[in-house]
């Protein structure tokens, strides 16, 4: 069995603009500076994404610029729409597709499906990060699961392990 990371982040505070199509919205000064404290973050981590799969909407890609600019090794990356309001089931598939050469792979994508995918993978544990991930996913907000499996299409309901979870107002302090 190998190792493998999956890094869930959900893009960071966007403008609301009846103006722009959703997929064109934007991030909003609060979105940008949270995601400079996630890319801080990241970049303190020992495993890093060598892959991110992201949505095409626009506030998921600028997340996406945003992040990975500081990173030791730029990732490898997949632009899609299939992560612009993907079901559980299609977020699976995403996943299962993954080549299996990579080891520590990132999807950036919206709610529900960020949440959904982090609590339908995770094994339920009476740990205070497990508890927290069931409450809520706020923008910005990263999970990093673990699972022991040779493949990506291997990964399953409940088959990971949640080791981290964080939030922009976890790393203000």
């Amino acid at each position: 069995m190998v190792n493998k990371n999956l890094f869930l982040l959900r893009h960071a505070k966007s403008e609301l603009n009846p103006d722009f199509d959703d997929k064109d919205r934007i991030l909003s000064t609060k979105g940008v500076k949270d995601s400079e404290l996630v890319r801080q973050y990241l970049t303190k981590l020992d495993s890093q994404p060598e892959y991110i799969i992201c949505s095409s909407a626009k506030r998921t890609l600028q997340t996406f610029q945003i992040i990975t600019e500081l990173l030791r090794k730029k990732p490898e990356n997949y632009i899609t729409d299939d992560l612009y309001n993907a079901s559980l089931e299609e977020i699976i598939k995403i996943i299962n597709d993954i080549p299996e050469n990579f080891q520590n792979v990132m999807l950036i994508g919206h709610n529900p499906g960020i949440h959904n995918i982090a609590t339908y993978l995770s094994s339920p544990s009476k740990e205070s990060i497990y508890l927290k991930l069931l409450q809520s996913y706020p923008t910005s907000t990263l999970s990093i699961l673990n699972f022991n499996i040779v493949s990506w299409n291997k990964a399953r309901y409940q088959s990971g392990k949640l080791i981290n979870l964080t939030q922009p107002k976890i790393l203000k302090k």
